[in-house]
């Protein structure tokens, strides 16, 4: 249910803003080194691509290919996702090569906040660009 609400949310936000306020790049929003996400559509790509291309296959399931047009990419990750988490096995533990230990738990932590916390931010920006 968050999953899905979150979702609709975010997409509705993307849907209503203009080409314009999906690229506005705040010159002075600081992040870091790392966060290339500059702009609300990049944002919003950010979430599609973390969880389907990230989170997922650092439990061992499967991704998915980038969609050629963003809501398209918000609505395919969100069902890919929502299928991968009504099969995953509820203790499935798996140690990546690099040390970190990744867990159905975890994931579904991550995938419950990261949206969420990224929403926040994007109806900032949007706020900010218009």
């Amino acid at each position: 249910m968050i999953l899905s609400a979150v979702r609709e949310q975010t997409l509705a936000l993307i849907a209503a803003c203009p080409d314009l306020v999906l690229d506005w790049d705040d010159p002075k929003r600081v992040l870091p080194p790392w966060a290339t996400w500059r702009t609300l559509r990049q944002m919003a790509w950010h979430v599609a691509d973390t969880e389907s291309r990230y989170y997922l296959p650092a439990l061992g399931l499967p991704s998915r290919p980038r969609e050629g047009d963003l809501l398209q990419e918000l609505r395919r990750s969100a069902a890919h996702v929502q299928a991968a988490v009504s099969s995953v096995a509820p203790t499935l533990v798996v140690a990546r090569s690099e040390g970190e230990v990744w867990t159905t738990t975890k994931l579904l932590r991550r995938l419950a906040w990261h949206e969420r916390g990224e929403l926040v931010v994007m109806r900032r920006l949007a706020e900010r660009a218009r």
